[in-house]
């Protein structure tokens, strides 16, 4: 189960969830979940990739003109974490359409083009996740790697803690954790 972090305020007056989640599919992949307004929020990406996600599934009602910029903060955020993105939207009438599969270099894969209701297949090869991590993406930036184990922490202030050199790498921990 997971519910939603960041409600799209003041629209959906809900309260927003406590815990980011990741389920496995035994001896497949380890996916993540968002919901629709958090993809807007790096940070929900980012710690789904730190609990180990190797694929993130975006589910999304979008019924606004935002939809590109969600297409576009989907491309991002596959590669700030090099990761594979599902961002999955409900067709007309009841939303905008164009759901997508973007690669974990931030290439687009597969993409509905309107609202008409559609199926989107893709073959993904999840071994994609631990070589882009190792080689980079493009070959040149490797995220997962950037520190040396003897650099200090790096504060940040906005969330009152601080990147960790000697922690900063995907997390193996159970999936829900």
């Amino acid at each position: 189960r997971y519910r939603k972090v960041f409600p799209w305020r003041p629209t959906e007056s809900f309260d927003p969830g406590e815990r980011f989640v990741t389920f496995d599919i035994p001896g497949r992949a380890r996916i993540g979940l968002s919901i629709c307004y958090d993809v807007w929020f790096p940070e929900c990406t980012r710690q789904l990739a730190w609990m180990g996600a190797e694929l993130v599934l975006n589910l999304v009602k979008t019924t606004t003109t935002d939809r590109e910029h969600e297409l576009l903060l989907a491309r991002a955020n596959a590669i700030f974490n090099q990761l594979f993105l599902v961002t999955v939207n409900c067709a007309a009438p009841v939303g905008m359409g164009r759901s997508a599969i973007v690669g974990p270099e931030g290439e687009l894969r597969k993409e509905t083009l309107d609202a008409a209701p559609s199926m989107l297949f893709d073959e993904l090869d999840l071994d994609r996740v631990r070589m882009t991590r190792e080689r980079g993406t493009c070959g040149h930036n490797r995220v997962w790697m950037q520190f040396n184990p003897e650099d200090r922490p790096i504060r940040l202030p906005c969330y009152d803690g601080a990147i960790t050199p000697q922690r900063w790498r995907p997390d193996t921990a159970p999936a829900g954790e």
